[in-house]
């Protein structure tokens, strides 16, 4: 029962990871952009707290690619910084009536 739950349990956030949006990151093609949209998707998510520990990081990569004029690893760093807002905003809304597993 305990390994049945365990496999559910992981299924369940694999999958339901899997499909964040991701259409608004391939239509954006200027650095400007994608940045603030980033920026918008870590404010929304911190603002129920699910605000990854890394996504900060990533941004100020990003900035600092950018200002080194690689453009392509800047665009990279910020997809994945908006990816991961995106990520952890689902995660706090999915998982803001969990409860201890009772064993």
């Amino acid at each position: 029962m305990k390994k049945a739950a365990t496999l559910t349990f992981i299924v369940t956030a694999f999958f339901g990871c899997a499909s964040a949006p991701t259409s608004e990151m391939s239509k954006v093609t200027d650095f400007p952009t994608l940045l603030a949209q980033a920026q918008e998707a870590i404010t929304k998510a911190d603002s129920v707290g699910g605000e990854w520990r890394d996504t900060q990081k990533t941004i100020k990569q990003a900035k600092a690619e950018a200002e080194k004029g690689q453009t392509e690893q800047a665009m990279k760093l910020a997809r994945k910084a908006l990816k991961q807002a995106q990520l952890g905003y689902q995660q706090s809304i999915s998982q803001q009536n969990a409860k201890p597993w009772l064993f």
